[in-house]
């Protein structure tokens, strides 16, 4: 019944957007042993008020919290197993240098589902992880490459077919190897 909001908006920042947010050196967990017994948003609010913690906390929680209607293996819940109702409202807070500080009011999965639909980071990183899958490894060394599917994929409207279509028509799938 236990959820990481903390774990899941990291998953959506790395496998879905493709933004990386480092762990601290030395992570303070002291604020974990005060949150004991809690749950869901007052659990990452005792953790997040840590100030050593809360800027990376900031773009990870809300993110993970828009998921809490979901218990561990996906079914749709309303309220926890103790009977506390799930507030499953965030924020998406945007890490791109141009909106640092925009953040977007987002009410549960369907309207971050909807937001990440029309984003093109969300897109870009959609790129990269299906050729990065297509050629069995990363695509860091193939840049010229990721960014020639990048921009057919925006071209085409960002139409799977297309993006498919891309990858293999791609130097990278083509040639062995990273292509300079």
């Amino acid at each position: 019944e236990v959820t990481s909001p903390t774990r899941i908006g990291n998953a959506i920042r790395e496998r879905v957007l493709c933004q990386h947010i480092p762990f601290p050196a030395d992570p303070s967990i002291a604020d974990i042993d005060a949150a004991a017994g809690l749950i869901g948003r007052e659990f990452v609010e005792v953790h997040a008020s840590d100030t050593a913690c809360a800027g990376c906390h900031a773009y990870l929680d809300d993110l993970g919290l828009i998921f809490e209607n979901y218990n561990p293996v996906g079914e749709y819940r309303t309220s926890y197993l103790d009977g506390t109702v799930i507030d499953p409202r965030g924020f998406y807070k945007s890490l791109s240098i141009e909106d640092q500080d925009q953040q977007r009011a987002i009410n549960d999965a369907v309207d971050l589902s909807l937001l990440l639909s029309t984003s093109e980071v969300a897109a870009q990183c959609l790129a990269q992880n299906m050729m990065s899958y297509a050629l069995g490894r990363s695509v860091e060394n193939d840049k010229p490459s990721l960014n020639t599917v990048i921009r057919k994929f925006k071209d085409s409207g960002y139409e799977l077919s297309e993006l498919l279509h891309a990858i293999v028509q791609s130097n990278a799938f083509t040639h062995q190897g990273p292509v300079e």
